[in-house]
């Protein structure tokens, strides 16, 4: 099924919550931003759900549909990075982010995340901007730098909050 996403998706069995704010790239209140497009997959990998702008960032020689394995739409680099990516989420649980990486043939570069909700696992894709790591660096260097500086763990701990 292909959906705008505003609201978490729901199946016969499962629920894929899309909506939790701080675990993907594009998330804002469960809004799936226009510059950010989600995939829920099955435990096997199969396409579950997907926004629909997917179309706007996986370049696919095959069709994008529910039912689809997520192998018939990368490229075989793309789903060898998926097939890590999906192997170490599986095993630590935790969110897996990944910057610059080409998940379909023709040199588009994206930033991913992938995280579980229940069984399933929805990914989040932007399109990549250099850039934008040293913007969120420079932001974050003076504060930093100030936990650095301070001489006590109580004083580091005043300066992080």
């Amino acid at each position: 099924m292909t959906v705008d996403l505003q609201k978490p998706c729901r199946s016969a069995k499962n629920t894929v919550d899309v909506a939790s704010t701080g675990q993907g790239l594009s998330h804002t209140s469960g809004w799936v931003q226009s510059f950010g497009a989600v995939i829920a997959l099955t435990p096997d990998s199969i396409i579950g759900y997907y926004s629909a702008n997917l179309h706007d960032f996986i370049d696919s020689r095959n069709p994008i549909k529910p039912g689809t394995h997520l192998s018939a739409i990368l490229s075989p680099a793309g789903w060898a990075t998926m097939q890590r990516t999906l192997h170490k989420l599986r095993n630590s649980k935790l969110p897996q982010r990944h910057y610059g990486i080409e998940l379909c043939d023709g040199g588009r570069l994206l930033d991913m995340a992938a995280r579980m909700s229940g069984d399933n696992i929805v990914i989040d894709i932007e399109h990549h901007m250099p850039q934008q790591h040293i913007v969120v660096s420079e932001s974050l260097q003076p504060a930093i730098d100030s936990i650095r500086q301070a001489a006590t763990i109580d004083m580091k701990c005043q300066q992080a909050v």
